[in-house]
This record gives structure tokens, sequence and C-alpha cells, in this order.
């Protein structure tokens, strides 16, 4: 079934995307050797409040049972798939993918 957004759901979905849009580019400015996945996670809430936004996943909890996502954002690097936990993780030059 499609679901017909409406004009007013469409300017909120604009909205996000150009808030994660603005997040995705200034934390691209700062990826290099030696940054943490957790300075990216504190810029990215530094951004998120400045354009009046919350993280979906910051505080995340599935179940009362789950921990709370303490990120603000899921930061998987290289061999990791999926809900990487920012932390004290640096990132650091890759020769080759192999």
């Amino acid at each position: 079934m499609i679901v017909i957004k409406s004009p007013d759901e469409i300017e909120h979905m604009r909205k996000a995307g150009r808030i994660v849009a603005t997040v995705l580019h200034e934390l691209g400015n700062e990826i290099r050797p030696g940054v943490t996945t957790a300075g990216l996670d504190q810029i990215a809430a530094q951004v998120l409040r400045r354009e009046g936004a919350i993280s979906p996943f910051k505080d995340y909890r599935p179940s009362p049972s789950h921990r709370p996502f303490p990120g603000n954002t899921c930061m998987s690097v290289n061999e990791e798939i999926v809900h990487g936990v920012p932390g004290s993780r640096a990132l650091k030059e890759e020769t080759s993918c192999l």
C-alpha cells in the first residue's frame, strides 16, 4: 500500500533531510586520522542542537531491559556492520581495502 504524504508531512521530511545533510557535511569536514568516533558524535550533537533537532538514536531503548543507546550517531567503521557505538576509537589512515 502506498501512503500519500500531505504537503505538511513532505515539508517536515524535507526539513529533516536538510538537517541530516548538514550533520553529514559537517562530519565529513572533520573526518581525519586521529579523530575519535566520540569526537565526531559530539560534533553531530552540536549540529543537531543548533538546528533545533534531537537524535533518534540517543537514549533509544527498544525495551525496558535494554540499556539506552549512548550515542547521537551510529558510527560503524570498516569491519563493523551496524550500530557502532561512538567511543575512544581513533580513525586512522588506511592504505588498502584488501
